[in-house]
């Protein structure tokens, strides 16, 4: 993966924690990428949710679980 493609990636996650701040959320986003493709992201929705699992990370590799089918996020970066 080349220093752009990081790049990109990481201003999608930017994006995605955006959304959580404007949830009044701490301001944390989440890209899964696998293969050059995002498959999953998320961002912090603890107090939304009232659960202290929902981290960012926690509701993407939930969502890249899903869209691969296994629980093995092989070749995938986050």
């Amino acid at each position: 993966m080349t220093i752009l493609e990081h790049e990109v990636y990481m201003m999608l996650a930017l994006e995605e924690a955006k959304k959580a701040y404007e949830l009044d959320e701490p301001p944390v986003g989440c890209v899964i990428v696998k293969h050059g493709e995002v498959i999953a992201t998320g961002f912090n929705e603890r107090n939304r949710r009232k659960n202290v699992l929902a981290h960012a990370e926690i509701i993407a590799i939930n969502k890249a679980c899903e869209v691969v089918g296994d629980w093995r996020l092989e070749d995938c970066i986050m």
